[in-house]
Parts: C-alpha cells; sequence; structure tokens
C-alpha cells in the first residue's frame, strides 16, 4: 500500500539520478518516467510504501506508556516530551 508521494525536481538528470539514488536507499521508489519541464527542470515521482518496521511503530504509537531518557528528553516510541504529556 502506498503510504507517501513526492516529486523530485533537480536541474540536471545527474543531479535527479543522485536524488533518486538517496530516496532509493531510503525506501522510496520511483514511478512513472522523468519529465523534464519547460523550466529545464527533471523531474521523478516518487512513492513509499509502509514497510513491516513502519506498521508496527505505528501499533506501537497507539497504545504504549512513554518512555524518557534520564536526561530529560523526548519519549524512545512516540517522541512526545514530558511535557506534551
Amino acid at each position: 500500500m502506498i503510504k507517501r508521494y513526492n516529486i523530485l525536481s533537480a536541474g540536471s538528470p545527474s543531479d535527479l539520478i543522485n536524488q533518486a539514488n538517496k530516496a532509493i536507499e531510503d525506501g522510496w521508489q520511483p514511478i512513472g518516467g522523468v519529465i523534464q519541464a519547460k523550466t529545464y527542470k527533471f523531474m521523478q515521482a516518487m512513492v513509499r510504501s509502509e514497510t513491516a518496521m513502519d506498521a508496527a511503530r505505528r501499533e506501537m504509537r497507539k497504545e504504549h506508556e512513554c518512555v524518557y531518557l534520564s536526561d530529560g528528553g523526548a519519549c524512545t516510541i512516540c517522541g512526545k516530551t514530558a511535557i506534551e504529556e
């Protein structure tokens, strides 16, 4: 299931390739072909599906007891601070 959609934009094909490769490493997938706009920009649509880890994190965030580090930082599960709670 697709969870996120993004459009990469770059001034040259090589810059777009670099951006796309970084996005692919982060779990994004190109969809469709590259488009060259009249402004001489190159664009690529990217989608990201929910991974098993994403689903597990989503479930953990639904119901949990916040876990704070001793330095008073944010919850290690949901990111909420003790002040927000």
